[in-house]
């Protein structure tokens, strides 16, 4: 999990919700998406950014969500 976050192979922009990321990483024969939920300077309610979900994702749901998405970071474009 933590290699996820670290060292993601994509950033998605969650579109569904305001202030979370999805970070997905290549693992095995699957990718690992964690949802995370953004703390921002601005919202004093919410210190620090936290995990909200994690799932595995198959390569045919990353391959829509790259057509469909908002790709923020893509390792392999660096």
């Amino acid at each position: 999990m933590s290699q996820t976050i670290e060292n993601p192979d994509y950033i998605f922009n969650d579109v569904k919700n305001v202030r979370t990321a999805m970070f997905i990483r290549h693992v095995e024969e699957t990718n690992l998406n964690i949802i995370v939920k953004l703390a921002l300077k601005d919202n004093a309610e919410q210190i620090q950014s936290s995990v909200i979900t994690m799932y595995p994702m198959s390569d045919k749901r990353l391959r829509r969500l790259m057509k469909k998405g908002d790709l923020v970071y893509n390792s392999s474009q660096t």
